[in-house]
């Protein structure tokens, strides 16, 4: 009577699980595969956008710092004239 338990009972799973892992779906590793692949392709167009963005803003900044060099040329010029007509009178 003693041998009638002896044989073990297992439950066989289709995936294997270590300590970090939790049993999941058939669906839901491959919709995660799918994410995955869909990011990456996103990771892979998104540096061409950074050049792209990069000059944009680099073009704009050209452009700011075109018209700061033009209103300190005025800005000297008018500071110039301001001297030439109200010189400083000695007090």
């Amino acid at each position: 009577m003693k041998d009638v338990c002896k044989a073990k009972v297992g439950v066989n799973l289709e995936e294997e699980v270590t300590d970090d892992t939790f049993l999941i779906s058939k669906a839901m590793k491959e919709e995660e595969e799918k994410l995955l692949e869909a990011r990456v392709i996103e990771e892979d167009v998104e540096p061409h956008n950074e050049a792209r963005l990069d000059d944009t803003q680099f073009k704009k900044l050209d452009e700011l710092l075109t018209q700061t060099k033009l209103y300190t040329e005025f800005l000297m010029e008018k500071m110039e004239d301001i001297t030439f007509v109200y010189p400083e009178s000695p007090s």
